[in-house]
């Protein structure tokens, strides 16, 4: 064997040990590593759940004051939303919604985190209460809404399960709904002085099987004495509770719908009586009745009809809760005008559209002189007020709380274009208003 093929064979038995040396520890890395990774699972399995499965709290346990959804939030890459200052009970607090969209599908569908808030109109704190992962949801998906004769609970309603369904009070903690809470499917209603129900919807006999639409019920919660009233011949247009009297003796019951232009409608049932009054003269108004019962007043626009490109005349009737007399306190020469109503002392705020604008626009009228003054320009929306004097809405896409005495704004922050849902790009915005807690 000459010395170059004898150089060859070493070469060559020195590469395979060097292969086959590499390959054992290769192999040893790898059970290590198996060995690593069921660990890990091991214990993971142990302290977390999957994040499409997060449960609201137990009542022992404040999400106000703990990271509970840190697994889900880490989601969003883009957290906009600061938490700050510790929540004050006796103040009335503000619900809010975000959105973080993390995946947008090809049929325009999304998975996203949405996320639930608890401030205060000052700003002195802001809670995160709630995170819920919102998958594939395509033309709906998870939403809340304040709950509970006190108005007290927050029902959060996940796109997962479909029924699915949480209810939390303002500290995030797990709570419950009564039967009467969650009874009759549309309105459900405390008088001031928290002895009378009013509850408003369809309801079925359990005997008959027979369906009562349009049913009003009045239960007295002291001694179960129930009244039923009949409203069926309202049909498609309804009937909704409007409110009650300040002492608590009688309720408002208000009917009409969007979609018809209906005729207003508006009558009183005097709890301690058993009686109806149907207030008279109101065909030449329309749908909707807004109801100030503590100062015995209403207000309802005139059926002008509507006419999406051009302005028309529209009077602004109010109407006296006690005797029934109606009067016109305003007239607008819009397309559409005294919408979403809000009365705070002397002056009501409402939303108007024009010829010429691309949405509705925020003013005032001074009752006292007639005075009609523009706030804000559009696009607007008022989602929500109360009659302390704050209104809710959205400008353009930021979302903030008007102090209607001074006419400034405290911003809650930065949402989707009007109409529109937030941006794509994994971060946060303000997608809703879930509505007040009063205290």
């Amino acid at each position: 064997m000459n010395k170059k093929i004898a150089t060859e064979i070493v070469i060559g038995i020195i590469l395979i040990v060097t292969v086959l040396i590499s390959s054992i520890i290769w192999l040893d890395g790898k059970k290590n590593k198996f060995k690593l990774s069921q660990q890990q699972l091991t214990n993971s399995s142990q302290t977390s759940q999957p994040i499409d499965k997060q449960k609201a709290p137990l009542q022992s346990q404040n999400v106000a004051d703990q990271e509970k959804f840190s697994a889900i939030d880490k989601l969003c890459q883009q957290n906009s939303v600061q938490e700050f200052g510790k929540i004050d009970s006796n103040k009335d607090i503000l619900v809010y919604e975000t959105e973080c969209i993390i995946k947008l599908y090809p049929n325009n569908g999304t998975d996203s985190l949405i996320r639930y808030y608890v401030r205060d109109a000052e700003g002195t704190f802001n809670k995160k209460i709630y995170s819920v992962l919102n998958e594939e949801g395509f033309g709906g998906g998870t939403y809340g809404e304040i709950k509970g004769f006190q108005g007290d609970k927050i029902k959060i309603h996940r796109i997962k399960n479909g029924n699915d369904s949480v209810v939390i009070d303002v500290s995030g903690n797990e709570s419950s709904l009564t039967s009467d809470e969650q009874s009759y499917n549309f309105s459900v209603s405390l008088s001031p002085n928290k002895k009378f129900l009013v509850k408003v919807g369809s309801s079925e006999n359990s005997s008959t099987s027979e369906i009562k639409t349009n049913h009003v019920q009045v239960k007295n919660i002291e001694n179960n004495d129930v009244r039923d009233y009949d409203f069926s011949k309202q049909g498609l247009n309804g009937v909704y509770a409007a409110g009650w009297s300040i002492n608590s003796d009688s309720v408002y019951i208000a009917g009409g719908m969007w979609e018809f232009s209906a005729p207003a409608k508006l009558w009183k049932i005097d709890i301690l009586n058993k009686s109806i009054k149907e207030y008279g003269g109101l065909d030449d108004l329309v749908f909707p009745i807004t109801i100030f019962p503590n100062e015995n007043v209403a207000f309802a626009r005139s059926n002008e009809g509507f006419n999406e490109y051009k302005n028309s005349k529209v009077n602004l009737y109010q109407i006296d809760l006690i005797n029934g007399d109606k009067k016109v306190v305003a007239n607008e020469d819009a397309i559409s005008s005294f919408n979403y109503m809000a009365k705070i002392g002397n002056n009501l705020f409402f939303l108007v559209s024009k010829e010429g604008i691309d949405s509705q626009q925020l003013e005032k009228l001074d009752l006292k002189t007639g005075k009609i003054s523009k706030l804000f320009d559009g696009p607007i929306r008022i989602h929500n007020y109360l009659a302390n004097g704050l209104i809710v809405l959205q400008d353009n896409s930021e979302f903030s709380i008007f102090f209607v005495d001074s006419e400034k704004k405290n911003v809650i922050g930065k949402g989707g274009d009007i109409g529109m849902r937030v941006p794509t790009g994994s971060k946060e915005y303000v997608s809703n208003i879930v509505g007040w807690i009063k205290n």
